[in-house]
């Protein structure tokens, strides 16, 4: 580990790859020995601890969320075209009142009570992903169901025809995405992403155009169409809303199943609790989630100047507000490190807070949910094949490869 006096020193950098194996132990060491500190190389803030996190979320009289995401100040590289999703006008770059009119109408399709109507859609999905690998030996939680089931689970939400979904799925890469979104993202691969979101858009358009010409279904591609027919949403905010349902709702959900199985598989016993007592699945869900989230951090704007810890933090300062300290902070957690599967209260700040809280947390949760549940029933004996290979990011963290052995047959009883 490195010294706290190397790590906070004016010219260290964070995300260089001496620290890509474990970031984590550095953000913790901004926690525990400078919470609100100002790296000069990258000339941001890097705010750690879960109070000062969770306070700079929802501080909207002096912190925007939507200058960041249109943005990306923090990027060693910036191309007008790069986060297609991010520099389009959606609920990510906008504020207030804007932002409430574009977010509102797809609020009810994401709530707890939808949710729990909707996890025998994600049931059904998830056991036809298991289906496809039951008698293999060897396969890949990435590539055979973190990666397929929330893009599957994303377009029946939507309500896209399974007729197409084939389609989208050979177009949306999470990989492609957690690479671009990178603060060191190659131009080569910031190019690669936004040609992908170009493939996208006559996807979204044709789909949107179908459904146009059909009654309403009820889900959520009708209610944000019924929203542009009576006139509160324009149809460029039509296009952009629905691409970016589709992108950002599969990204960090394909990263939370894949680290959270690999979470589960260093202890058999995770996995054994989960077949004895499914009703575990939530709660081993928010932990996976607080431990080895995809999401390392929120960026915010300042907007006025204030203050943090005595820190002057200026009008116009970049402020990264890292999650994995948050989530490992002994203030607001008991035994921090440790993987406690039925862990209560346990709020980690993964999907941020305020009026910019992630709208499709409660999906996420339930995919996660469904998708641990569903493999523990399934193969209560799997483990890993070999060591799982991460992706070199540290914005969003995942894994390319994550091969298991079944060690049964994995059939539905």
């Amino acid at each position: 580990m490195i010294a706290p006096v190397t790590a906070l020193s004016p010219d260290f950098d964070p995300w260089i790859d001496e620290n890509f194996a474990d970031p984590i132990s550095i953000y913790d060491m901004m926690r525990d020995c400078d919470p609100v500190h100002w790296n000069q190389r990258r000339q941001l803030w890097f705010i750690s601890s879960y109070a000062d996190v969770t306070k700079v979320l929802r501080d909207r009289a002096h912190f925007a969320a939507a200058p960041f995401q249109a943005e990306r100040p923090h990027m060693e590289r910036t191309k007008t075209d790069q986060h297609r999703e991010f520099a389009a006008t959606t609920m990510l770059t906008t504020e207030p009142p804007r932002h409430t009119r574009l977010r509102t109408p797809a609020n009810p399709s994401f709530s707890p009570r939808h949710m729990k109507k909707f996890e025998a859609e994600i049931e059904r999905i998830a056991d036809r992903l298991l289906d496809a690998v039951s008698g293999q030996d060897e396969w890949d939680v990435i590539a055979n169901y973190a990666y397929p089931l929330p893009v599957l689970v994303i377009t029946a939400l939507l309500g896209i025809s399974p007729e197409d979904e084939q389609e989208l799925m050979s177009m949306v890469r999470a990989d492609t995405a957690l690479l671009a979104i990178d603060p060191r993202a190659s131009q080569e691969t910031i190019d690669h992403y936004a040609q992908m979101g170009h493939r996208i858009d006559p996807f979204v358009h044709r789909v949107v155009e179908q459904r146009r010409s059909q009654p309403p279904s009820g889900d959520l591609m009708s209610a944000l169409i019924h929203e542009e027919q009576e006139g509160r949403y324009s149809p460029q905010e039509l296009m952009a809303t629905v691409h970016l349902m589709i992108e950002a709702g599969h990204v960090t959900t394909v990263n939370l199943i894949g680290n959270g199985v690999n979470l589960l598989l260093d202890d058999t016993a995770r996995i054994r609790a989960l077949k004895e007592r499914p009703e575990l699945a939530r709660s081993a869900a928010e932990e996976c989630l607080r431990l080895d989230g995809p999401v390392h951090f929120a960026g915010r704007i300042a907007i006025a100047d204030t203050a943090l810890r005595g820190r002057k933090i200026a009008k116009g300062d970049v402020v990264i507000n890292l999650f994995p300290p948050a989530n490992r902070d002994p203030a607001q957690f008991p035994n921090p490190t440790e993987f406690v599967i039925d862990r209560s209260p346990n709020s980690p700040t993964n999907f941020g807070a305020g009026i910019h809280h992630c709208i499709g947390a409660n999906l996420a949760r339930a995919e996660a949910a469904v998708a641990f549940r569903k493999l523990a029933e399934r193969f209560p004996k799997i483990d890993r094949a070999k060591e799982p290979v991460r992706q070199r990011t540290f914005e969003l963290r995942g894994f390319r490869e994550l091969l298991v052995r079944s060690n049964g047959d994995g059939h539905s009883e």
